[in-house]
C-alpha cells in the first residue's frame, strides 16, 4: 500500500553506509577498460576523498556526525573562474538527492587586528526533507609574536613556566615529607589540579605550536590552494577550554582569604549550616523542574529548536525563571494548555520554592549570628597580619593593669572586658585632679585675656 503512494525512498545517513566509489561527471560508473578512471580515483569532485586527504577530522551537525571526508569542489581563488566552477557542477548535478550535507568552508585574515577566521557553513538535509543550516566562525590569532606587546607576551609566558616550576618543585617535596597525609586536605588538592592542568595547558601550547607552523607552511607552499584549518581550530578550542579550567581553579584557591572579611565568612557559614536542609530542598526542586521541562519538551519539540531537546527545554525555564522569556514562543501551539502550565509553573518556583529557599537561609543565618561573638578575631587583615608578625618575631604586647602578655589567638570579649576595667579605674582615680588641672588651665586662659585687653587699652591711649 505504501508503495503506491511513494515512488522512491531515501534512508538516513550512516557512517558506515557512505559512498566512497569514484565516479565520472553525472554520478556515472566509470568504464573499466580504460585507464581514465584511475586518475578519476585521485582527483576531482565527482571522486571520495578522505579525512586524512583533506587535513580534517569528524563533524559533529544538528543531525548526524560526519566522517569529514566527501566529494570536494575546490573553487578557484579568481572569482569568475569559481563561479563557472559552480554553474558547472550545477548543470551536471553535483548535489543530487542522495545528497546529506554539504559543507563550504573558507578562510579569511584580518591585518589590522592579526586574526584569523576559520568559517564553516553546514547545510544538513535530513530523510524527511528540507536543509538545516549551521554556522560556526572561529577565530585566533596565528602570528603570535608581532607589534609592539611581543616581548610582553613573550615574557609573561617565561614567567609562567618559571612558575610552575617552581610550585611544582614545592608540592614534590611536600608530598615526599606528608605522604598520604597530602591528600586528606582540600587546598593541597586545588594545588595539585591547579600544577596538572598547568602542565597540560603547557603541553597543548606546544602542540597548537607545531600545528600553525605546519599549517602556514603548507599555505606558503602552495597560496592558491584551500588549507583546512579544522585541526588547527579543534586544538585552540580545546587550549582554550584548559586554560579557563585552569584559571577557573586557580580563582577557587583565594576563596580562603574570604574568611578575613567577616560578611563573607558568615555567608560561607551560614550555606555550611543550611546544607542539611538545603540538599533535600535542591532534590525535591530538581524534581519539580525537570517534570516541567520534560513537558515543554514534548508539547513544542516539533514548535521551536530551542525546545527540541530537553537540555534547551531546561534553559528556557531557567530564563522564564530570571525574566527573560518570550510569551508568544511559549503559548504559541496548545494555548490554553501551555498558559495553565506555564501559570502554574512560574507559581510554584517563584512564589513556593523561592520563598521555601529564603526561609532556610533566614533561619540558617540566625543560628550563625548567635556563634557570632564565639569567633576568632581573624576578620580584620592589618591586625591579623600584624599579630601573626608579632608571633614570629617573638614580641608579645605587655598589658599595663595585669603584667600579663596578650597573645594574638586572644579572644575578642577578654580584650574588650580588660579595656573596659582599665576606663573605670581611670576615672574613678583622676577624675579629681582632672578637674583641678581644667581649673587651672582656665583660670590661666582668663589671665592672658586680662593683659592682652590691658595692652590694647594702653596703645589707644598713646593714639589720642
Amino acid at each position: 500500500m505504501v508503495k503506491d503512494y511513494f515512488s522512491r525512498c531515501v534512508d538516513d545517513y550512516y557512517e558506515a553506509k557512505e559512498d566512497h566509489q569514484a565516479y565520472t561527471e553525472g554520478w556515472k560508473l566509470p568504464a573499466n577498460n580504460t585507464g581514465f578512471p584511475s586518475l578519476l580515483a585521485t582527483q576531482g569532485p565527482w571522486c571520495y576523498s578522505t579525512a586524512d586527504e583533506l587535513k580534517g577530522y569528524p563533524y559533529k551537525g544538528e543531525v548526524k556526525t560526519y566522517s569529514g571526508g566527501g566529494y570536494v569542489l575546490e573553487l578557484s581563488h579568481i572569482y569568475y573562474k569559481a563561479q563557472r566552477q559552480i554553474k558547472d557542477a550545477r548543470s551536471k548535478l553535483w548535489m543530487d538527492r542522495f545528497t546529506r550535507s554539504v559543507f563550504i568552508e573558507f578562510n579569511l585574515y584580518n591585518p589590522n587586528i592579526n586574526l584569523f577566521s576559520a568559517v564553516t557553513l553546514l547545510l544538513e538535509r535530513p530523510p524527511t526533507g528540507g536543509l538545516l543550516p549551521r554556522v560556526e566562525v572561529l577565530a585566533y590569532r596565528l602570528y603570535r609574536y608581532v607589534g609592539d606587546f611581543q616581548l610582553f607576551i613573550l615574557a609573561c609566558e617565561v614567567l609562567f613556566l618559571v612558575f610552575v616550576l617552581y610550585f611544582t618543585y614545592r608540592e614534590a617535596k611536600k608530598v615526599h615529607k606528608m605522604r598520604l597525609a597530602y591528600i586528606m586536605e582540600s587546598s593541597n588538592l586545588l594545588e595539585l589540579a591547579t600544577l596538572i592542568l598547568s602542565w597540560i595547558s603547557i603541553g597543548y601550547y606546544f602542540v597548537w605550536l607545531g600545528l600553525r607552523k605546519w599549517t602556514l607552511k603548507l599555505y606558503h607552499d602552495n597560496p592558491t590552494k584551500f588549507i583546512s584549518f579544522q585541526y588547527l581550530s579543534a586544538w585552540q578550542l580545546t587550549f582554550e577550554g584548559v586554560v579557563g579550567l585552569t584559571v577557573f581553579v586557580t580563582c577557587l584557591k583565594f576563596i580562603k582569604l574570604f574568611r578575613f572579611n567577616r560578611r563573607i565568612f558568615l555567608l560561607s557559614c551560614t550555606l555550611r549550616q543550611a546544607g542539611g536542609e538545603l540538599l533535600p530542598y535542591f532534590i525535591v526542586f530538581m524534581i519539580n523542574f525537570l517534570a516541567f521541562a520534560q513537558v515543554y519538551h514534548i508539547l513544542l519539540a516539533s514548535e521551536y529548536d530551542s525546545f527540541s531537546t530537553l537540555i534547551g527545554s531546561m534553559q528556557k525555564l531557567l530564563s522564564a525563571l530570571l525574566g527573560k522569556f518570550n510569551i508568544a514562543e511559549m503559548m504559541s501551539a496548545y494555548r490554553v494548555l501551555t498558559a495553565v502550565i506555564f501559570i502554574v509553573y512560574m507559581i510554584i518556583t517563584n512564589f513556593l520554592f523561592l520563598n521555601v529557599l529564603i526561609v532556610i537561609i533566614i533561619d540558617s543565618f540566625a543560628v550563625v549570628k548567635q556563634q557570632n561573638d564565639e569567633m576568632q578575631n581573624e576578620f580584620e587583615l592589618l591586625e591579623y597580619v600584624t599579630e601573626r608578625i608579632r608571633g614570629v618575631l617573638g614580641i608579645r604586647k605587655l598589658n599595663k593593669t595585669t603584667g600579663t602578655h596578650d597573645f594574638p589567638n586572644s579572644n575578642i570579649e577578654s580584650e574588650q572586658e580588660q579595656g573596659s576595667d582599665l576606663r573605670e579605674n581611670i576615672t574613678q582615680e583622676d577624675q579629681l585632679n582632672i578637674a583641678e588641672l581644667l581649673e587651672e588651665a582656665l583660670d590661666k586662659l582668663d589671665a592672658k585675656l586680662n593683659e592682652m585687653k590691658n595692652t590694647i587699652n594702653d596703645d589707644d591711649m598713646l593714639c589720642y
